[in-house]
This record gives structure tokens, sequence and C-alpha cells, in this order.
């Protein structure tokens, strides 16, 4: 009981975080969080202990923060993800039958801009933008990559809030997913991994610029 507590703590906070709901200066305490979920400490020391076990929280003597990444952590990041995720969706294209990755990239497209858009809303087109992709790593056969691939995903969600409000960031995110798309239509594995990388290192360039600010 008390582990079915801690992962719904975990789903809601891990989520919010990815959504940009708090700041880095934003603390978490068992207390605090005990009286918002009505639940004893317990399960709330456990699903700190969980959150900061993938990265997505720092202990701070009695209490937990958001991590404050450097260039250089966020670039081994990236450099990780650049050796998982490219491969993961060329096997999708490669095990998955075809009506199922036709169907996807219609869903996919029905929820994202047009190609050629511009793309005001920005919060809108993040929380889409995290939808599809993640709808796309659940098509994954290997369990354990696509969990991985997922920590990653959400240790880098935050930083991605503030790069994907910038107009450039976000317009050139648009095109490289419309090339991802157009790739998975095609069927074609080579191209939808080098659409992935070409898709991580414009995410990581644009952290590296944030970060530098």
């Amino acid at each position: 009981m008390t582990t079915d507590l801690a992962t719904t703590i975990v789903e809601v906070l891990r989520q919010e975080l990815a959504d940009g709901v708090y700041d880095h200066n934003t603390l978490f305490t068992e207390v605090a969080l005990s009286k918002r979920f009505s639940v004893s400490r317990t399960p709330v020391r456990e699903a700190l202990l969980l959150l900061e076990r993938d990265g997505l929280l720092t202990q701070r003597e009695r209490s937990f923060g958001i991590p404050q990444y450097s260039r250089q952590q966020m670039a081994d990041l990236f450099l990780v993800r650049l050796r998982l995720e490219p491969y993961a969706i060329r096997r999708i294209v490669e095990l998955r039958p075809e009506d199922e990755i036709i169907k996807y990239v219609q869903w996919a497209r029905s929820r994202l801009p047009t190609h050629n858009a511009i793309v005001n809303d920005a919060q809108h087109y993040i929380n889409v933008k995290r939808e599809t992709h993640r709808a796309l790593l659940k098509l994954c056969h290997n369990p354990f990559m696509r969990d991985a691939i997922e920590v990653f995903d959400y240790q880098t969600a935050f930083i991605r809030q503030k790069t994907l409000r910038v107009d450039k960031h976000r317009q050139h995110s648009l095109t490289l997913t419309h090339g991802l798309l157009d790739s998975l239509a095609a069927r074609n594995p080579e191209a939808a991994e080098k659409a992935v990388s070409k898709t991580l290192i414009a995410a990581s360039q644009a952290i590296n610029e944030v970060l530098s600010k």
C-alpha cells in the first residue's frame, strides 16, 4: 500500500516537474507533501528518494530541490541519449507493423501544428511535443531501453521548458519533428535514426545556449 502511494506521488510530481510548475528555488519537504497528499511521511519519503534516484530532485539537508545541471552535465546526458534513442526509434520502424506506424504518424500530425506554421503558443507546443514523443516511445519493443530514455527525457524536461519558449528553437523543433514523421511514414529506419539524432543535437545545442546566459 505504501509503495502504491509513493508511486502515485512520484507520477504527480514527475509530471509537474516536466510541466515547469516549479522554479529552481522550490523546496520539497516531507511535511508539506504529506499534508498535500493526505498521507503519512513514509510514502512521501519513498517518493522523494525515487525522484532523487532518477535525477529529478536532489537532497538539500532536510528537503529536496530541483537539480541545477551544468552545461557539461547536460552535454553528458545528451551523449547517452544519442547512443540510445536513435537506435530505439530505428527498431520501431524495423519491427512495428506498417499500419501501426502510419496510425501513429497520422495521430501525431493531427496534434502538432503543420510543418510551416508559426507556433505562438509555446506551452501548448511543449505539451503536445512531449505527448507525441512519449507515445512514440511506447512503440519501443525493449522496455528497459524505453524506460531509460524516459528517465533521461524527464531529466531534461525542466530546461526544455525554457528552450522551447524561444521562438527560433520552437520553430526548429517543429521542423525536425515533421522530418522524423516523414521518415516514419516512409518506413525508412536509417532516415528515422538520423532524424532523431538531429533532433537531439539541436535540443542539446539549445540547452547549451540557454545555460550559457
